[in-house]
């Protein structure tokens, strides 16, 4: 006479491996559907700050602080200390004169000789490199004010210029 008040061990088992796979499903449908729309949102409100900072740079005198190509290369380091006047002005115009660690690597450049400011956007920890393309992209859409953004989905950047600008040395005098 055998007694069945219980589960067997094959019942639960299979209990057990059901409930693992519903919770797998969970996080699949998170890291590829909800994260990247979530990383995409929060990287095109960044974006879109620095641009606003960048245009208030210029509402008093109709021009940018000049800084040659290669000269910023990381907006996320503590600049202050530079010996250019103009990259200490860009730097704490765009970042409020703190660090700002999600500003690594990113660039800034106008040349004195040239008509175009450029920002170049790093986003190495994307979760794919097609995000750069959807960042661009709302940024083109939503931020009407000349810019005209690019990505690049092999750098995972995004570069971001406008055109006909005044890239003019900052004098202390």
């Amino acid at each position: 006479m055998f007694n069945n008040k219980g589960f067997t061990l094959t019942e639960l088992a299979l209990v057990i491996v059901v409930g693992a796979l519903l919770l797998s499903l969970v996080f699949m449908i998170y890291k590829y559907r909800i994260e990247p729309t979530r990383y995409v949102s929060y990287a095109t409100r960044n974006l879109t700050s620095i641009l606003i900072n960048t245009e208030k740079m210029s509402s008093n005198t109709g021009s940018f602080p000049a800084v040659n190509s290669g000269v910023i290369t990381d907006l996320g380091a503590d600049l202050s200390g530079s010996s250019n006047v103009n990259v200490k002005i860009v730097w704490s115009s765009l970042t409020g004169g703190s660090v700002v660690p999600y500003l690594k690597d990113w660039q800034y450049s106008c040349p004195t000789t040239g008509t175009t400011l450029t920002i170049i956007a790093k986003f190495s920890d994307a979760p794919n490199g097609e995000l750069v393309n959807l960042i661009a992209t709302n940024i083109q859409n939503n931020f009407q004010s000349n810019w005209s953004c690019t990505g690049n989905t092999t750098n995972r950047t995004v570069t971001c210029t406008k055109s006909n600008v005044v890239c003019k040395a900052v004098s202390l005098n």
